[in-house]
Protein backbone atom coordinates (compact mmCIF):
# COMPACT_ATOMS: atom_id res chain seq x y z
CA UNK A 1 0.00 0.00 0.00
CA UNK A 2 1.20 3.76 -0.87
CA UNK A 3 0.59 6.13 1.99
CA UNK A 4 0.76 9.62 2.13
CA UNK A 5 4.18 11.14 3.80
CA UNK A 6 2.80 14.46 4.66
CA UNK A 7 0.33 15.48 7.60
CA UNK A 8 -0.01 18.37 6.38
CA UNK A 9 -2.81 20.72 8.38
CA UNK A 10 -4.03 17.07 9.26
CA UNK A 11 -3.71 16.61 13.27
CA UNK A 12 -3.33 12.40 13.87
CA UNK A 13 -6.32 11.11 15.34
CA UNK A 14 -5.46 7.59 17.36
CA UNK A 15 -8.16 5.32 18.63
CA UNK A 16 -8.20 4.48 22.30
CA UNK A 17 -9.44 1.03 23.98
CA UNK A 18 -9.01 -0.38 27.24
CA UNK A 19 -7.14 -3.74 25.87
CA UNK A 20 -7.84 -7.26 27.92
CA UNK A 21 -4.82 -8.55 29.71
CA UNK A 22 -3.79 -12.19 28.64
CA UNK A 23 -5.97 -14.40 30.04
CA UNK A 24 -9.14 -12.16 30.09
CA UNK A 25 -8.01 -10.00 33.43
CA UNK A 26 -10.36 -9.28 35.63
CA UNK A 27 -10.69 -5.54 36.60
CA UNK A 28 -10.98 -4.71 40.27
CA UNK A 29 -12.74 -1.55 41.52
CA UNK A 30 -9.30 -0.04 42.29
CA UNK A 31 -8.13 3.41 40.55
CA UNK A 32 -4.54 3.97 39.62
CA UNK A 33 -2.34 7.15 38.06
CA UNK A 34 0.00 7.45 35.51
CA UNK A 35 2.99 10.16 35.28
CA UNK A 36 5.82 11.13 32.93
CA UNK A 37 6.85 13.37 30.61
CA UNK A 38 6.39 13.71 26.42
CA UNK A 39 9.82 15.05 24.67
CA UNK A 40 10.63 16.10 21.43
CA UNK A 41 12.82 12.85 20.27
CA UNK A 42 15.19 14.99 18.26
CA UNK A 43 15.93 16.76 21.36
CA UNK A 44 15.18 15.13 24.17
CA UNK A 45 13.27 18.62 25.25
CA UNK A 46 10.42 18.25 27.21
CA UNK A 47 6.86 18.92 25.02
CA UNK A 48 4.65 21.53 26.59
CA UNK A 49 0.46 21.26 25.67
CA UNK A 50 1.02 18.08 24.21
CA UNK A 51 -2.19 16.19 24.70
CA UNK A 52 -2.12 12.82 26.37
CA UNK A 53 -4.85 10.02 26.59
CA UNK A 54 -5.46 6.90 28.58
CA UNK A 55 -8.93 5.70 27.87
CA UNK A 56 -11.47 8.01 28.56
CA UNK A 57 -9.35 10.37 30.44
CA UNK A 58 -6.71 13.16 28.50
CA UNK A 59 -4.67 15.95 30.22
CA UNK A 60 -2.40 18.73 28.67
CA UNK A 61 1.52 18.43 29.42
CA UNK A 62 2.55 21.49 31.59
CA UNK A 63 5.64 23.63 30.88
CA UNK A 64 8.43 20.74 32.16
CA UNK A 65 6.20 18.30 29.70
CA UNK A 66 4.83 16.59 32.85
CA UNK A 67 1.51 14.71 32.88
CA UNK A 68 -0.31 12.95 35.45
CA UNK A 69 -3.61 11.12 34.53
CA UNK A 70 -5.68 10.15 37.06
CA UNK A 71 -8.81 7.14 37.23
CA UNK A 72 -7.20 4.43 35.92
CA UNK A 73 -8.77 1.01 36.17
CA UNK A 74 -6.62 -1.82 36.84
CA UNK A 75 -5.83 -3.65 33.00
CA UNK A 76 -3.96 -2.74 30.05
CA UNK A 77 -4.71 0.42 28.80
CA UNK A 78 -3.11 2.56 25.94
CA UNK A 79 -0.90 6.24 27.16
CA UNK A 80 -0.39 7.83 23.43
CA UNK A 81 0.14 11.65 23.06
CA UNK A 82 -0.25 14.26 20.34
CA UNK A 83 0.70 17.64 19.12
CA UNK A 84 -0.11 19.57 15.96
CA UNK A 85 3.84 20.02 14.27
CA UNK A 86 4.53 16.49 15.46
CA UNK A 87 4.15 12.95 14.51
CA UNK A 88 3.81 9.95 17.14
CA UNK A 89 6.57 8.05 14.74
CA UNK A 90 10.18 9.22 13.72
CA UNK A 91 8.89 7.45 9.99
CA UNK A 92 6.24 6.65 8.39
CA UNK A 93 6.99 3.18 8.90
CA UNK A 94 5.82 3.26 12.48
CA UNK A 95 7.88 -0.24 13.17
CA UNK A 96 6.79 -1.64 16.40
CA UNK A 97 4.34 1.00 17.32
CA UNK A 98 4.85 4.94 17.59
CA UNK A 99 6.94 5.96 20.28
CA UNK A 100 4.21 8.47 20.95
CA UNK A 101 2.23 5.70 22.77
CA UNK A 102 2.84 2.61 24.73
CA UNK A 103 0.13 -0.16 26.20
CA UNK A 104 1.22 -0.85 30.20
CA UNK A 105 -0.62 -2.78 32.47
CA UNK A 106 -2.01 -1.33 34.99
CA UNK A 107 -1.87 -2.69 38.18
CA UNK A 108 -0.49 -0.18 40.70
CA UNK A 109 0.28 3.92 40.14
CA UNK A 110 2.57 4.01 36.99
CA UNK A 111 5.83 6.26 36.75
CA UNK A 112 8.18 7.99 34.87
CA UNK A 113 6.60 7.15 31.58
CA UNK A 114 7.89 8.67 28.80
CA UNK A 115 6.44 9.50 25.34
CA UNK A 116 8.33 10.77 22.37
CA UNK A 117 7.32 12.18 19.63
CA UNK A 118 8.89 12.88 16.01
CA UNK A 119 8.68 17.21 14.99
CA UNK A 120 7.86 17.83 11.50
CA UNK A 121 11.13 18.03 9.01
CA UNK A 122 11.08 21.04 6.34
CA UNK A 123 12.36 21.55 2.73
CA UNK A 124 13.58 25.28 1.83
CA UNK A 125 15.18 27.31 -1.16
CA UNK A 126 15.54 29.94 -3.53
CA UNK A 127 15.09 29.74 -7.23
CA UNK A 128 16.30 32.23 -9.45
CA UNK A 129 17.25 32.80 -12.91
CA UNK A 130 20.49 32.90 -15.05
CA UNK A 131 20.35 36.57 -14.12
CA UNK A 132 20.28 35.87 -10.33
CA UNK A 133 16.66 37.11 -9.70
CA UNK A 134 13.72 35.80 -7.91
CA UNK A 135 11.59 33.43 -9.97
CA UNK A 136 8.36 33.80 -8.27
CA UNK A 137 4.89 31.66 -8.12
CA UNK A 138 6.62 28.77 -9.44
CA UNK A 139 5.65 25.57 -7.95
CA UNK A 140 8.03 23.05 -6.06
CA UNK A 141 7.31 19.54 -4.78
CA UNK A 142 8.85 16.85 -2.35
CA UNK A 143 8.57 13.30 -3.33
CA UNK A 144 9.39 10.60 -0.45
CA UNK A 145 10.95 7.39 -0.97
CA UNK A 146 8.41 4.57 -0.21
CA UNK A 147 8.35 1.07 0.23
CA UNK A 148 5.73 -0.87 -0.99
CA UNK A 149 5.58 -4.64 -0.83
CA UNK A 150 9.31 -4.48 -0.82
CA UNK A 151 9.36 -2.68 -3.78
CA UNK A 152 10.83 1.30 -4.03
CA UNK A 153 8.74 3.92 -5.05
CA UNK A 154 8.01 7.71 -4.20
CA UNK A 155 5.11 9.24 -3.81
CA UNK A 156 3.89 12.95 -3.90
CA UNK A 157 4.67 14.49 -0.14
CA UNK A 158 3.78 17.99 -0.29
CA UNK A 159 4.57 21.56 -1.97
CA UNK A 160 5.17 25.32 -2.01
CA UNK A 161 5.20 27.74 -4.56
CA UNK A 162 7.34 30.71 -4.64
CA UNK A 163 7.19 34.28 -3.13
CA UNK A 164 7.94 37.17 -4.88
CA UNK A 165 11.42 36.54 -3.42
CA UNK A 166 11.75 33.39 -5.10
CA UNK A 167 11.97 31.83 -1.98
CA UNK A 168 9.67 28.31 -0.81
CA UNK A 169 8.96 26.44 2.47
CA UNK A 170 7.69 22.96 1.85
CA UNK A 171 5.89 22.45 5.70
CA UNK A 172 4.94 18.86 7.53
CA UNK A 173 7.37 16.00 6.04
CA UNK A 174 7.99 12.79 8.33
CA UNK A 175 11.77 11.90 8.43
CA UNK A 176 12.56 9.67 5.29
CA UNK A 177 14.31 10.69 1.94
CA UNK A 178 13.17 12.82 -0.59
CA UNK A 179 13.81 14.52 -4.08
CA UNK A 180 12.35 17.96 -4.62
CA UNK A 181 12.03 19.09 -8.28
CA UNK A 182 10.36 22.30 -10.04
CA UNK A 183 7.47 22.41 -12.69
CA UNK A 184 7.35 23.02 -15.60
CA UNK A 185 5.81 26.64 -16.79
CA UNK A 186 5.66 29.61 -19.30
CA UNK A 187 8.09 32.10 -18.22
CA UNK A 188 5.33 34.43 -18.43
CA UNK A 189 2.09 33.58 -16.86
CA UNK A 190 -0.37 35.39 -19.33
CA UNK A 191 -2.25 34.25 -22.78
CA UNK A 192 -2.18 31.56 -24.63
CA UNK A 193 1.17 29.12 -24.85
CA UNK A 194 2.50 29.38 -28.10
CA UNK A 195 0.59 32.19 -29.58
CA UNK A 196 2.21 35.93 -30.53
CA UNK A 197 4.66 37.08 -32.19
CA UNK A 198 7.01 36.71 -29.45
CA UNK A 199 9.29 33.44 -28.70
CA UNK A 200 7.64 31.27 -25.78
CA UNK A 201 10.38 30.50 -23.64
CA UNK A 202 10.03 28.83 -20.52
CA UNK A 203 11.10 27.07 -17.39
CA UNK A 204 12.03 23.40 -17.76
CA UNK A 205 10.81 21.00 -15.03
CA UNK A 206 14.13 20.32 -12.89
CA UNK A 207 15.51 17.76 -10.17
CA UNK A 208 17.42 19.12 -7.38
CA UNK A 209 20.47 19.81 -7.90
CA UNK A 210 19.77 21.50 -10.74
CA UNK A 211 19.46 18.28 -13.33
CA UNK A 212 16.24 17.60 -15.97
CA UNK A 213 17.19 13.77 -14.93
CA UNK A 214 15.18 12.27 -12.59
CA UNK A 215 17.87 9.56 -11.83
CA UNK A 216 19.83 11.94 -11.01
CA UNK A 217 18.00 13.21 -8.35
CA UNK A 218 19.90 13.72 -5.14
CA UNK A 219 17.93 12.57 -2.14
CA UNK A 220 17.40 14.34 0.82
CA UNK A 221 17.87 12.15 3.95
CA UNK A 222 15.93 14.19 6.70
CA UNK A 223 15.41 13.68 10.32
CA UNK A 224 12.80 14.80 12.74
CA UNK A 225 12.67 18.08 12.56
CA UNK A 226 15.07 18.67 10.66
CA UNK A 227 15.11 21.75 7.86
CA UNK A 228 17.05 20.87 4.35
CA UNK A 229 17.76 23.28 1.70
CA UNK A 230 17.50 22.95 -2.06
CA UNK A 231 18.49 26.22 -4.41
CA UNK A 232 17.64 25.67 -7.58
CA UNK A 233 19.02 28.18 -10.83
CA UNK A 234 16.70 28.00 -13.55
CA UNK A 235 17.28 28.66 -17.32
CA UNK A 236 14.98 28.92 -19.53
CA UNK A 237 13.85 26.84 -22.68
CA UNK A 238 12.78 27.25 -25.85
CA UNK A 239 8.61 26.25 -24.95
CA UNK A 240 7.97 23.46 -28.06
CA UNK A 241 3.61 23.21 -28.78
CA UNK A 242 2.18 20.10 -29.48
CA UNK A 243 -1.41 20.88 -30.97
CA UNK A 244 -3.74 18.51 -32.54
CA UNK A 245 -7.01 16.84 -32.33
CA UNK A 246 -8.93 13.88 -30.13
CA UNK A 247 -11.43 11.93 -30.98
CA UNK A 248 -14.32 11.22 -30.94
CA UNK A 249 -15.72 14.38 -29.00
CA UNK A 250 -16.02 13.77 -25.04
CA UNK A 251 -16.93 16.55 -22.69
CA UNK A 252 -13.38 16.40 -20.94
CA UNK A 253 -10.23 14.86 -22.10
CA UNK A 254 -7.84 14.64 -19.61
CA UNK A 255 -3.63 14.58 -20.45
CA UNK A 256 -0.86 13.43 -18.26
CA UNK A 257 2.56 13.70 -20.09
CA UNK A 258 5.81 11.67 -19.25
CA UNK A 259 9.26 11.96 -19.80
CA UNK A 260 11.72 10.00 -21.90
CA UNK A 261 12.53 8.25 -18.46
CA UNK A 262 9.06 7.46 -17.70
CA UNK A 263 8.61 10.11 -15.08
CA UNK A 264 4.97 11.76 -14.82
CA UNK A 265 5.39 15.57 -15.19
CA UNK A 266 2.81 18.71 -15.43
CA UNK A 267 3.21 20.96 -18.09
CA UNK A 268 0.88 23.87 -19.38
CA UNK A 269 -2.28 22.20 -21.33
CA UNK A 270 -5.58 23.00 -23.22
CA UNK A 271 -8.27 20.98 -24.26
CA UNK A 272 -11.67 22.45 -26.13
CA UNK A 273 -14.39 19.93 -25.70
CA UNK A 274 -16.45 21.89 -28.37
CA UNK A 275 -13.67 21.11 -31.37
CA UNK A 276 -11.56 18.23 -29.73
CA UNK A 277 -8.51 20.52 -30.29
CA UNK A 278 -5.82 20.07 -27.74
CA UNK A 279 -2.24 22.27 -26.66
CA UNK A 280 0.08 21.86 -24.73
CA UNK A 281 3.85 23.09 -24.21
CA UNK A 282 7.03 21.18 -23.93
CA UNK A 283 10.87 21.71 -24.00
CA UNK A 284 12.53 19.98 -26.47
CA UNK A 285 12.61 16.36 -25.79
CA UNK A 286 10.76 12.79 -26.16
CA UNK A 287 7.28 13.05 -24.46
CA UNK A 288 4.82 10.21 -24.18
CA UNK A 289 1.32 12.25 -24.06
CA UNK A 290 -1.82 9.76 -22.37
CA UNK A 291 -4.69 10.96 -23.22
CA UNK A 292 -7.94 9.81 -21.19
CA UNK A 293 -12.04 9.83 -20.49
CA UNK A 294 -14.82 8.30 -18.58
CA UNK A 295 -18.49 8.23 -19.83
CA UNK A 296 -21.65 9.19 -18.00
CA UNK A 297 -22.42 4.95 -18.28
CA UNK A 298 -18.79 4.52 -16.74
CA UNK A 299 -16.91 3.50 -19.59
CA UNK A 300 -13.47 4.29 -19.99
CA UNK A 301 -11.34 5.28 -23.12
CA UNK A 302 -7.56 6.03 -23.28
CA UNK A 303 -4.78 6.16 -26.07
CA UNK A 304 -1.09 7.33 -25.62
CA UNK A 305 1.34 9.01 -28.54
CA UNK A 306 4.68 9.39 -28.22
CA UNK A 307 6.19 12.61 -30.01
CA UNK A 308 10.06 13.92 -30.26
CA UNK A 309 9.64 17.77 -29.40
CA UNK A 310 12.90 19.70 -32.05
CA UNK A 311 13.21 23.38 -32.86
CA UNK A 312 9.86 23.12 -34.38
CA UNK A 313 6.35 23.07 -33.75
CA UNK A 314 4.02 20.04 -33.79
CA UNK A 315 0.60 20.75 -34.85
CA UNK A 316 -2.50 18.48 -36.44
CA UNK A 317 -1.49 15.33 -34.46
CA UNK A 318 -5.08 13.33 -34.27
CA UNK A 319 -5.42 11.35 -31.46
CA UNK A 320 -8.24 8.46 -31.33
CA UNK A 321 -9.30 7.47 -28.01
CA UNK A 322 -10.28 3.59 -27.89
CA UNK A 323 -12.10 1.91 -25.41
CA UNK A 324 -9.92 0.70 -22.34
CA UNK A 325 -9.35 -2.86 -22.24
CA UNK A 326 -11.23 -5.91 -20.59
CA UNK A 327 -8.91 -9.18 -19.39
CA UNK A 328 -11.05 -11.96 -19.37
CA UNK A 329 -10.40 -14.25 -15.97
CA UNK A 330 -10.48 -17.71 -15.63
CA UNK A 331 -10.21 -19.43 -12.13
CA UNK A 332 -9.69 -23.26 -11.85
CA UNK A 333 -10.14 -25.50 -9.27
CA UNK A 334 -11.62 -22.84 -6.66
CA UNK A 335 -13.88 -25.41 -4.49
CA UNK A 336 -14.83 -22.01 -3.44
CA UNK A 337 -18.59 -21.19 -2.28
CA UNK A 338 -19.29 -18.84 0.42
CA UNK A 339 -17.32 -20.91 2.92
CA UNK A 340 -14.16 -19.97 0.82
CA UNK A 341 -12.86 -16.27 0.64
CA UNK A 342 -12.92 -14.98 -2.30
CA UNK A 343 -10.24 -15.17 -4.79
CA UNK A 344 -8.73 -12.06 -5.78
CA UNK A 345 -6.32 -11.14 -8.75
CA UNK A 346 -4.45 -7.87 -9.32
CA UNK A 347 -2.63 -6.44 -11.80
CA UNK A 348 0.25 -4.34 -10.61
CA UNK A 349 1.50 -1.07 -12.74
CA UNK A 350 5.69 -1.90 -13.79
CA UNK A 351 8.00 0.81 -14.21
CA UNK A 352 8.51 4.60 -12.81
CA UNK A 353 5.21 5.91 -13.33
CA UNK A 354 2.29 5.51 -11.29
CA UNK A 355 -0.75 6.85 -13.17
CA UNK A 356 -3.84 7.79 -11.46
CA UNK A 357 -7.39 7.98 -12.04
CA UNK A 358 -8.74 6.17 -15.03
CA UNK A 359 -5.15 5.78 -16.09
CA UNK A 360 -4.73 3.74 -13.21
CA UNK A 361 -7.69 1.37 -13.25
CA UNK A 362 -7.92 -2.15 -13.22
CA UNK A 363 -5.71 -3.10 -10.92
CA UNK A 364 -8.55 -5.92 -9.48
CA UNK A 365 -10.72 -8.42 -10.72
CA UNK A 366 -14.55 -8.09 -10.52
CA UNK A 367 -17.46 -9.98 -11.87
CA UNK A 368 -19.41 -8.39 -14.37
CA UNK A 369 -22.29 -9.37 -16.75
CA UNK A 370 -20.25 -11.46 -19.34
CA UNK A 371 -18.25 -13.31 -16.24
CA UNK A 372 -14.80 -12.87 -14.83
CA UNK A 373 -12.67 -10.14 -15.68
CA UNK A 374 -10.31 -7.26 -14.79
CA UNK A 375 -11.91 -4.33 -15.98
CA UNK A 376 -10.69 -0.94 -17.47
CA UNK A 377 -7.07 -1.89 -17.86
CA UNK A 378 -4.80 0.98 -19.40
CA UNK A 379 -1.90 -0.11 -21.65
CA UNK A 380 1.61 -1.14 -20.08
CA UNK A 381 3.35 -3.86 -18.24
CA UNK A 382 1.93 -5.45 -15.52
CA UNK A 383 2.77 -8.15 -12.84
CA UNK A 384 0.14 -10.49 -12.09
CA UNK A 385 -0.72 -11.46 -8.60
CA UNK A 386 -3.11 -13.99 -7.15
CA UNK A 387 -4.53 -14.01 -3.39
CA UNK A 388 -6.75 -17.03 -2.54
CA UNK A 389 -6.70 -17.65 0.90
CA UNK A 390 -6.76 -21.16 2.05
CA UNK A 391 -5.52 -22.45 -0.97
CA UNK A 392 -2.37 -22.27 -2.95
CA UNK A 393 -1.11 -21.39 -6.81
CA UNK A 394 -0.89 -24.30 -9.24
CA UNK A 395 -0.10 -21.69 -12.06
CA UNK A 396 -0.59 -18.58 -13.86
CA UNK A 397 -0.87 -18.24 -17.22
CA UNK A 398 -1.79 -15.91 -20.55
CA UNK A 399 -1.81 -18.03 -23.67
CA UNK A 400 1.46 -19.28 -23.61
CA UNK A 401 2.92 -16.57 -21.36
CA UNK A 402 4.32 -17.66 -17.88
CA UNK A 403 2.84 -14.84 -15.43
CA UNK A 404 4.72 -16.31 -12.32
CA UNK A 405 7.96 -15.28 -14.23
CA UNK A 406 7.07 -12.94 -16.46
CA UNK A 407 4.94 -9.66 -16.90
CA UNK A 408 1.76 -8.99 -18.39
CA UNK A 409 2.01 -6.43 -21.48
CA UNK A 410 -1.49 -4.75 -22.51
CA UNK A 411 -1.31 -3.25 -26.13
CA UNK A 412 -3.78 -0.41 -26.58
CA UNK A 413 -6.35 -1.91 -29.27
CA UNK A 414 -5.81 -5.29 -29.39
CA UNK A 415 -7.10 -8.45 -26.94
CA UNK A 416 -5.64 -9.65 -24.03
CA UNK A 417 -5.80 -13.47 -24.32
CA UNK A 418 -7.48 -14.11 -20.66
CA UNK A 419 -5.55 -15.16 -17.31
CA UNK A 420 -6.19 -18.17 -16.29
CA UNK A 421 -5.50 -19.09 -12.14
CA UNK A 422 -5.31 -22.64 -11.41
CA UNK A 423 -5.37 -23.46 -7.64
CA UNK A 424 -4.40 -26.19 -6.02
CA UNK A 425 -5.12 -27.28 -2.20
CA UNK A 426 -2.54 -29.59 -1.24
CA UNK A 427 -0.54 -26.14 -0.17
CA UNK A 428 2.71 -26.63 1.83
CA UNK A 429 3.55 -24.75 5.31
CA UNK A 430 7.01 -23.38 6.69
CA UNK A 431 7.95 -22.77 10.36
CA UNK A 432 10.56 -20.18 10.40
CA UNK A 433 12.79 -20.16 14.36
CA UNK A 434 14.71 -17.99 15.53
CA UNK A 435 17.50 -18.04 17.87
CA UNK A 436 16.23 -17.40 21.85
CA UNK A 437 17.97 -14.59 22.29
CA UNK A 438 16.22 -12.25 19.44
CA UNK A 439 13.24 -12.85 22.31
CA UNK A 440 13.84 -9.51 23.25
CA UNK A 441 14.18 -7.75 20.39
CA UNK A 442 11.63 -6.73 17.24
CA UNK A 443 12.34 -9.15 14.39
CA UNK A 444 10.98 -9.00 11.10
CA UNK A 445 10.84 -12.60 9.14
CA UNK A 446 10.23 -12.08 5.28
CA UNK A 447 9.66 -14.97 3.07
CA UNK A 448 10.18 -14.12 -0.98
CA UNK A 449 8.95 -16.40 -3.49
CA UNK A 450 10.24 -17.30 -6.84
CA UNK A 451 6.97 -16.56 -8.41
CA UNK A 452 5.99 -13.15 -9.13
CA UNK A 453 2.32 -14.50 -8.96
CA UNK A 454 2.84 -15.09 -4.54
CA UNK A 455 4.54 -11.83 -3.80
CA UNK A 456 6.19 -11.72 -0.94
CA UNK A 457 5.23 -11.84 2.68
CA UNK A 458 6.71 -10.41 6.10
CA UNK A 459 5.98 -10.83 10.16
CA UNK A 460 7.02 -8.68 12.56
CA UNK A 461 7.60 -11.06 16.25
CA UNK A 462 7.63 -9.56 19.43
CA UNK A 463 8.88 -11.45 22.07
CA UNK A 464 8.33 -14.52 20.02
CA UNK A 465 10.70 -17.07 18.60
CA UNK A 466 8.96 -18.65 15.67
CA UNK A 467 6.21 -17.95 13.20
CA UNK A 468 4.40 -19.71 10.74
CA UNK A 469 3.88 -19.49 7.10
CA UNK A 470 1.12 -21.76 5.62
CA UNK A 471 -1.23 -21.77 2.20
CA UNK A 472 2.46 -21.28 0.29
CA UNK A 473 2.47 -22.67 -2.69
CA UNK A 474 5.01 -25.97 -4.15
CA UNK A 475 8.50 -24.31 -4.94
CA UNK A 476 11.20 -22.02 -4.30
CA UNK A 477 11.39 -19.60 -1.30
CA UNK A 478 14.28 -17.73 0.11
CA UNK A 479 13.60 -16.65 4.19
CA UNK A 480 15.59 -13.43 6.15
CA UNK A 481 15.16 -12.24 9.58
CA UNK A 482 16.42 -8.48 10.09
CA UNK A 483 15.92 -6.38 13.30
CA UNK A 484 14.52 -3.47 10.13
CA UNK A 485 12.89 -3.51 7.35
CA UNK A 486 12.75 0.47 6.87
CA UNK A 487 13.75 1.08 3.52
CA UNK A 488 14.25 -2.74 2.05
CA UNK A 489 13.64 -3.16 -1.23
CA UNK A 490 12.74 -7.46 -0.11
CA UNK A 491 11.10 -7.73 -3.76
CA UNK A 492 13.65 -6.48 -5.50
CA UNK A 493 16.53 -9.78 -6.32
CA UNK A 494 19.21 -6.99 -6.96
CA UNK A 495 19.01 -5.54 -3.83
CA UNK A 496 18.75 -8.67 -1.36
CA UNK A 497 21.40 -9.92 -2.97
CA UNK A 498 23.68 -8.07 0.24
CA UNK A 499 22.31 -10.45 2.57
CA UNK A 500 22.34 -14.30 3.38
CA UNK A 501 18.88 -15.87 2.97
CA UNK A 502 17.92 -19.43 3.97
CA UNK A 503 16.58 -21.08 0.26
CA UNK A 504 13.89 -23.73 0.82
CA UNK A 505 12.14 -26.09 -1.62
CA UNK A 506 8.43 -27.11 -0.45
CA UNK A 507 7.03 -29.86 -1.86
CA UNK A 508 2.99 -30.57 -1.96
CA UNK A 509 1.51 -30.46 1.83
CA UNK A 510 5.03 -30.32 3.19
CA UNK A 511 5.31 -29.14 7.09
CA UNK A 512 8.73 -27.67 6.29
CA UNK A 513 10.67 -25.62 9.29
CA UNK A 514 13.93 -23.39 8.74
CA UNK A 515 16.00 -21.81 11.48
CA UNK A 516 17.45 -18.36 10.49
CA UNK A 517 19.97 -16.26 11.67
CA UNK A 518 18.93 -12.31 12.67
CA UNK A 519 20.41 -9.98 10.02
CA UNK A 520 21.02 -6.56 11.85
CA UNK A 521 20.12 -3.68 9.63
CA UNK A 522 19.91 -0.04 10.31
CA UNK A 523 21.14 2.05 13.84
CA UNK A 524 21.50 -1.28 15.57
CA UNK A 525 24.87 -1.74 12.98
Amino acid sequence: MLLACMRDGIYLVLLFAILPGPGGCQQSGARYEATGTVVNLATGEPIKRALVMAGEESVFTGGDGHFKIENLPEGWVMLAAQKPGYFECATRYCEGGGLGHANLMVHSNLTDVVLKLAPESFIEGRITDENGDPVSNLQVSARCEVMSEGTRQFAQSGGATTDENGNYRIEGLWGGKYTVETMARPEFEFGSPGLGGAPFEMYPRLFYPNTPDAGAAQLLDLKPGQTARADFAMKTAPGIKIAGTVGPHFPWVSMVIEDESGEETSMNSQFNPQTGRFLLTVPAGTWTIHFGTNTSEGKAFTASVTVTAGSQNIDNLNVALEPVASVPLKVVGDTGGEEQPPVNVSLVARGKSRRGGFFGGGRFGKFSQNGLEIADVSPGKYSVRVSAPNRCIDSVTSGSLDLTQNDLEILSGSQTAPISVVLRSDCASLEATLPAESRTRLTYVVLVPASRAAGPQFVELSGGTNTMFSSLSPGEYQVYAFTSIDGLEYANPEAMREYSGQQVTLAANQKASVALKVITRGEEQ
